[in-house]
């Protein structure tokens, strides 16, 4: 896991109100370009999108999706072709992993 991911992944530990809407979309993003790495419609993130602008107002996904491979286009973040999918799992793995480590903490 790079900075850039381990970074962002302690920005978003730090969310209270919207963890698990953030966590859920991040995941739900990377989940689909595992499943599928060639299909462009994964890789594109239109930032036009009211749901993707919110998401991306939220402390550390951004550094998260840039730590994974995506670069930051005019109005779009996009994961560019035939970029490693290796560092998108790897954020995959690391949201997993804190949303089991909150639900711990819940209990």
């Amino acid at each position: 896991m790079n900075a850039s991911q381990v970074a962002g992944l302690s920005l978003l530990n730090e969310l209270r109100g919207d963890f698990e809407d953030v966590h859920t979309t991040l995941s739900k993003i990377l989940a689909n370009i595992v499943g599928a790495p060639e299909d462009p419609k994964f890789r594109r993130l239109k930032t036009t999108n009211a749901r993707i602008g919110k998401l991306l107002e939220a402390r550390g996904a951004r550094q998260l999706l840039v730590g994974s491979g995506f670069v930051e286009e005019t109005d779009a973040l996009a994961l560019p072709e035939g970029t490693d999918v290796a560092p998108v799992q790897a954020s995959l793995a690391g949201l997993a992993a804190q949303q089991k480590t909150r639900k711990a903490e819940e209990v």
